[in-house]
């Protein structure tokens, strides 16, 4: 079945930016995705403000790139950049698949110089959540793919899933100590698993996204698939929002393999633990009470 055209809102910017924009929408385009743009007249953004509800009903999510100018129009009492994402946010209330990607890229100073910039700079990233995704990647390429990968998962039909508190991830090839895991955390907190295949395909990642929802604390463990493990958890990750997701992944790997020792993934959301097999369990008991006791908070 073929995908679902992905429509995505290229958001106007200021004029610093403006050339970074059109290398962006260059490669969103030569990625199979469709590039929505507002009509301008001249210089003058005005006229294609009563356009934007139109064009962000027929997109699946907008991107804006965060400069250092505070594009300010008058009749507006803000930015124009501003009174774009003010929109696309208004579209999430009503549509909850809808995605806001926001782009300040990397080469950039970390903080915006104009302090009005600096201030909506700020207020997006107090708002993050798993429909505000952030970006400070140094190339298109990069924002492409996260995006892309993102929006694939959400246009994907929603799979039944069972609300758990572990859920636990694993390669074939580590079944057998993988059952051993699974036998003594279900003494102590409910447990949910996928075994993966070699021939896994997107929807089976699918599946994992839905079932990472419905869990308190996703797992992916590993002994003698370490290979797989460390692409794995990196697309996991991707799939979920990345850093703006708030769910913490358990990346957990059996020490009897040598090559794990130095096995990790450094990313915002990501807990890496290599230890002895007879431990696991206990880590991720451990790991799992601390998850609970912050949402508890």
């Amino acid at each position: 079945m073929p995908e679902k055209q992905i429509n995505i809102y290229s958001a106007e910017t200021d004029k610093t930016l403006d050339f970074e924009r059109k290398r962006l929408n260059n490669v969103l385009i030569r990625a199979g995705l469709k590039v929505i743009i507002l009509e301008r007249n001249g210089a003058n953004y005005l006229p294609s403000i009563d356009g934007l509800d139109k064009v962000l009903q027929y997109s699946d999510c907008s991107v804006h790139l965060i400069g250092d100018e505070y594009d300010y129009v008058p009749e507006l009492k803000m930015s124009f950049t501003e009174y774009q994402i003010t929109k696309a946010l208004e579209f999430v209330q009503a549509r909850p698949l809808f995605k806001v990607f926001i782009w300040r890229p990397a080469y950039l100073d970390p903080l915006p110089q104009n302090p009005e910039q600096r201030n909506l700079w700020f207020s997006l990233r107090n708002k993050i959540n798993s429909n505000i995704v952030i970006f400070n990647h140094q190339s298109p390429i990069l924002v492409t793919e996260d995006i892309r990968t993102i929006m694939s998962v959400e246009q994907m039909q929603k799979v039944e899933t069972e609300q758990t508190e572990i859920y636990l991830m694993y390669n074939e090839i580590d079944e057998p100590y993988a059952a051993q895991v699974i036998d003594l955390l279900q003494d102590v907190a409910t447990v949910t698993h996928t075994e993966i295949s070699l021939s896994a395909d997107l929807d089976y990642e699918n599946f994992i996204v839905e079932q990472i929802k419905s869990s308190v604390l996703p797992v992916i463990y590993f002994r003698k698939a370490s290979s797989w493990a460390s692409f794995f958890v990196q697309q996991v990750w991707r799939l979920i929002g990345g850093a703006s997701s708030g769910k913490t992944i358990l990346f957990v790997g059996d020490d009897a393999e040598p090559e794990n020792l130095d096995l990790t993934f450094d990313a915002p959301n990501v807990q890496t633990i290599i230890t002895g097999f007879e431990l696991i369990p206990l880590e991720i008991k451990v790991q799992l009470d601390k998850v609970k006791e912050k949402l508890s908070v």
